[in-house]
């Protein structure tokens, strides 16, 4: 500070003091005005509203865009929510009573939104029905989506609806009923892989009954095959015999040989036979 008394000058003016303290109230403003300013481009981030205002009717002709930078700030995990009013009279016209919104990339054709988490889709698999007595509904968009409509921005069509606001948020979450219908497919792989096990079991338990049949059969089949082998046996000896008696026969009549073979000799000639024919079954059972 200028030593003013060594110099013999006067002290400086009270109006040069008050001049500082306005600057000094003017810089508080100012650094006031840029907090709120930051804190207002942090609430836009966490919370973003887009009027719509459209009335979609019935007649699937209607239909309302949303530019892409509405979308650029939002991230796969922010909640969206879509507010709407339903249109009750439509419940007593048929083949009108029902209530749906479309949600669209804003892009060559329109390729409708099918992966919103949060609301169920049709049968048809072609909207997204919502209840006539509710006035919002909620739900996020896949990474994959979110960034094709930060490039080309959303459309909607619908039936029975006017669309209200669009909204997203940082820091809402997802109803609780939704949790609860995401995560009915895990009970459902459940009970699907216990019925794939009990169907195991009783695959084994009939292929092992297979197995005890078949050795059943094969442990019985032998005594029945030697049977068979002894009877053909015995067939094909005595035809044999019999073919032997009367050519022997033939010959002594012929040989003018007036005593033929006596039954000693042909009861002989069968024994023999028949220990031929059961040599014959006891060989191919050692085989």
């Amino acid at each position: 500070m200028v030593n003013y008394i060594s110099r013999g000058a006067k002290y400086p003016k009270k109006s040069f003091f008050n001049e500082r303290k306005i600057i000094m109230k003017i810089t508080k403003i100012l650094a006031a005005a840029a907090a709120c300013s930051v804190a207002a481009t942090m609430l836009a981030v966490s919370a973003s509203a887009y009027d719509l205002n459209k009335d979609l009717k019935t007649g699937w002709s209607a239909s309302i865009t949303v530019p892409a930078e509405e979308f650029e700030d939002a991230t796969p995990d922010s909640v969206w929510t879509l507010t709407f009013t339903a249109d009750a009279s439509l419940a007593e016209k048929d083949g009108h009573n029902y209530w749906c919104v479309k949600p669209m990339i804003n892009d060559t054709g329109w390729p409708f939104i099918n992966t919103l988490v949060g609301p169920a889709l049709s049968e048809g698999g072609d909207s997204y029905p919502v209840d006539p007595e509710a006035t919002e509904i909620k739900f996020t968009i896949p990474a994959a989506e979110l960034e094709h409509l930060q490039t080309a921005g959303m459309a909607f069509m619908g039936h029975g609806v006017t669309l209200g606001k669009l909204t997203f948020s940082d820091t809402d979450t997802l109803p609780a009923a939704t949790e609860a219908t995401t995560a009915a497919p895990e009970t459902v792989e459940e009970v699907v892989e216990d019925e794939d096990e009990d169907t195991t079991v009783e695959a084994d338990v009939e292929e092992d009954l297979d197995e005890e049949v078949v050795e059943e059969e094969i442990e019985e089949t032998p005594a029945e095959t030697t049977a068979a082998e002894t009877t053909a046996a015995t067939t094909t000896a005595a035809a044999v015999v019999d073919a032997a008696v009367e050519e022997t026969t033939a010959a002594a009549i012929k040989s003018g040989n007036a005593n033929p073979p006596t039954g000693v000799g042909i009861a002989g000639g069968i024994v023999a036979m028949l220990a031929a024919g059961g040599a014959m079954v006891a060989s191919r059972k050692r085989k």
